[in-house]
């Protein structure tokens, strides 16, 4: 900006997106100042207002390595969190390789940003410092996260299989010989242990998604296996109370709980499994990219810099047989290329 004339442009131009109020610019100091309502319009919004009139607006880039997600409802929490965030810009979270890209306004501290991805739900989230992924980023953490999930799944399957044997002969006999009331306290005992113990991510993931007014599969896991764990546990406290009024004996569920959390347990070391085999692929076809790209400077001549430095309108050079650095439109020459 450089005369009142560019100011009133300005407040124009804002003044005009929905959700703006108030909007003053100070020409001294090269500020924009406005009321915003998130409800009525994206921050994005204004500006590109403002740099559709002309007028260039600084930005600064976070990415994140985002841990705990395992579905499109979670990617979608985090990214939500991350908009709210004031000062947040743009936000765009990748399920694959664990990771969020955010853009925001200056001024904004990058740890408010991992703040907000945790109070979000059961994530973890930290600053990644590398400008561009290695290979083995992340590697030994999901490596990690596999190996818990597999002993967690071993240990709870191992104590379903003995809640499951109760409604066998074996049963029978381990109550012939403990006597009913006491194999039905074993039966708490292991059942609470595979449920609060092994199960406990899932309890603190739906307590997390519950404080902020929402539910996920955390929820429809934690609200199952709870049913089944303290009905039991009331029919072996009160059995009376259910022959009363239930017209027959009181049955016990504790091996219902244990078994769902099991499989459930199963299911997410599949799909960490899967998840880091698809992780790994994509950052070994990115590793095999580009690194330099060849940019036109004046007078005819070209000079090597990395790819990360390439901007928007810049033109490049590719020799025959070198990769293509990044995406773009060809403006002159003609060859054949491996996509």
């Amino acid at each position: 900006m450089h005369c009142a004339s560019c100011a009133g442009r300005v407040e124009g131009a804002a003044g005009r997106v929905p959700g703006v109020s108030d909007a003053a610019v100070n020409l001294a100091d090269e500020s924009l100042s406005f009321t915003f309502d998130p409800a009525r319009g994206r921050l994005i919004e204004v500006l590109r207002a403002v740099r559709d009139a002309g007028y260039r607006t600084p930005e600064a880039s976070a990415r994140l390595a985002v841990r705990g997600m395992h579905c499109a409802s979670c990617a979608g929490r985090v990214e939500a969190a991350l908009l709210a965030t004031p000062g947040v810009v743009e936000a765009a979270v990748n399920l694959a390789d664990e990771s969020a890209t955010v853009s925001t306004l200056p001024g904004v501290e990058r740890e408010a940003l991992a703040r907000a991805v945790a109070a979000a739900g059961d994530f973890t989230a930290r600053l990644d410092a590398g400008a561009a992924p290695k290979v083995d980023d992340g590697v030994a953490e999901r490596v990690a996260e596999e190996r818990a999930l597999a002993w967690r799944f071993a240990a709870s399957a191992v104590l379903a299989l003995f809640l499951m044997a109760s409604m066998t002969p074996l049963g029978e006999r381990f109550e012939a010989l403990v006597g009913p009331l006491a194999a039905g306290w074993v039966y708490a005992g292991v059942a609470g242990v595979a449920q609060f113990v092994f199960g406990a991510r899932f309890y603190r993931g739906a307590w997390a998604v519950f404080r902020q007014g929402g539910a996920d599969m955390n929820t429809l896991v934690a609200v199952g296996t709870s049913a089944a764990f303290f009905s039991s546990l009331a029919a072996l406290l009160w059995p009376g109370f259910f022959h009363q009024h239930g017209g027959g004996a009181a049955h016990l569920h504790f091996d219902s709980g244990a078994s769902i959390v099991a499989l459930i347990l199963l299911g997410r070391w599949l799909e960490s499994r899967a998840r880091r085999a698809a992780t790994d692929a994509v950052r070994g076809l990115a590793a095999r990219g580009a690194k330099m790209a060849r940019r036109l400077a004046g007078r005819g001549g070209e000079e090597e810099v990395p790819v990360a430095e390439v901007a928007v309108g810049d033109r490049l050079r590719v020799r025959p047989g070198d990769l293509t650095p990044v995406d773009g439109v060809v403006l002159e020459g003609a060859s054949a290329v491996d996509e």
